[in-house]
């Protein structure tokens, strides 16, 4: 099928190669004797070559990691990174993606690193697995029966996931929120930690995002004060805290649309401490879709 308009350039490294793994601007491969030789770009020392020996090596964005035959990871480019540093497993694969690296241990546990960039996709998991793959922002493991297991974001849908509730958080003073296209009951993977001073408050943004084709309404819940602590819930200018500590505070929400509030934390305390308010948005159209934030106060 003729292609018009498109040039097509094929570029042929001599080798010969037993192995070979692209990135995002340059690609590597193994030698038969265990050398990783590499071309592209190497703006971050991605592209530089290894003597090796490795046994499987895999191209991320900006780096490069390579299994060695005791099982260890070596990786290069993006230096001083969390994703690309070095770990001594053993593992029997290992794939490198955006923000994280993961590799399956001899038991088939997935080992991942990285950090909060990747959405959760560098959050270990136990397996058993037989094979990983790392995207930008999610991870694929295949099961011992075949079956493909998924974690990180699904903001594309790539988790497969067919969610309707996204639930979002930052500090008020924040660009950026945390928990776009995650899905975490516990919040562990979508929190936000601010510290204040004795006598301070912290406010919280908390968005609910409706990913559906059909208007829904999201019902929020959370709890309230806590000794040394108050809690308050507020929808614009409405104190909201007693809907939401109780039955749950119901906002509409139309399809592709989010609404928000906020949440503020007093320290009335006179010592130092801390402490975590979940925050769970459930779909009213169905019970089994929700997702949820975590606000973390530490008093210095």
């Amino acid at each position: 099928m003729p292609v018009h308009g498109v040039a097509l350039v094929c570029f042929r490294e001599a080798g010969p190669y037993t192995q070979i793994s692209s990135g995002n601007g340059h690609t590597c491969a193994l030698t038969p004797a265990g050398a990783a030789d590499c071309w592209g770009n190497n703006g971050s020392g991605q592209a530089t070559d290894q003597p090796g020996p490795y046994t499987q090596i895999s191209s991320g964005v900006q780096y490069t990691c390579a299994l060695t035959p005791a099982g260890a990871a070596e990786c290069w480019g993006d230096a001083g990174s969390s994703w690309s540093t070095n770990q001594p497993g053993p593992y029997t694969q290992i794939s490198a993606g955006l923000f994280h690296t993961c590799a399956l241990t001899p038991t088939g546990a997935a080992d991942c690193w990285g950090d909060s960039n990747a959405q959760g996709a560098q959050i270990d998991q136990p397996g058993p697995f037989t094979q990983i793959a790392a995207g930008g922002a999610h991870t694929c493991a295949l099961t011992p029966t075949g079956n493909a297991t998924c974690w990180g974001s699904n903001n594309s849908g790539q988790l497969n996931i067919p969610r309707a509730v996204d639930a979002l958080i930052k500090g008020s003073g924040d660009t950026w929120y945390v928990g776009e296209g995650i899905y975490d009951l516990t919040g562990a993977a979508q929190t936000k930690v601010v510290k204040i001073a004795r006598g301070a408050t912290a406010t919280f943004d908390v968005q609910f995002q409706n990913d559906s084709f059909a208007d829904d309404t999201v019902v929020v819940t959370g709890a309230g004060n806590s000794t040394g602590f108050k809690v308050t819930y507020l929808d614009g200018a409405t104190n909201v805290t007693a809907q939401v500590t109780s039955a749950g505070y119901s906002m509409p929400i139309n399809s592709w649309n989010s609404d928000s509030i906020q949440v503020k934390v007093k320290a009335t305390r006179t010592a130092a401490g801390s402490i975590s308010r979940l925050v769970t948005a459930t779909s009213q159209a169905a019970a089994a879709v929700k997702d949820a934030v975590l606000a973390n106060v530490k008093v210095k």
